[in-house]
């Protein structure tokens, strides 16, 4: 059997990242094994304002996150919204890369 060169930990909706990351940077078994590479935080668009205004855990993400990828920017609702939120994103964490994430291509 092949050791794995990476594993991805994908915590769904709205997770604290900080509880997370503490088990894989605390644990032995863990931390002999594997090193955090980083963290990847994705926010809608469309509901991503709403989302950081309603829950203190989609906060604690885009803050942590080494890069925080916006999705949904292809929608007209999405492509309104992106100036404030990539505003309120850079405040939140000046250090992350933003990026806008890209829909599947079309075959």
């Amino acid at each position: 059997c092949k050791p794995f060169n990476r594993v991805v930990i994908e915590t769904t909706g709205i997770a604290d990242p900080a509880s997370v990351i503490h088990i894989i940077m605390t644990q032995p078994y863990l931390t002999l094994r594997y090193r955090l590479d980083g963290v990847i935080t994705l926010v809608d668009a469309v509901n991503g304002m709403k989302t950081l205004d309603a829950h203190e855990e989609a906060l604690k993400q885009a803050a942590m996150a080494d890069r925080i990828v916006i999705t949904k920017t292809d929608l007209p609702e999405g492509a309104a919204a992106l100036p404030a939120l990539r505003a309120r994103l850079k405040k939140l964490n000046p250090a992350a890369a933003v990026l806008e994430g890209q829909p599947p291509a079309a075959d």
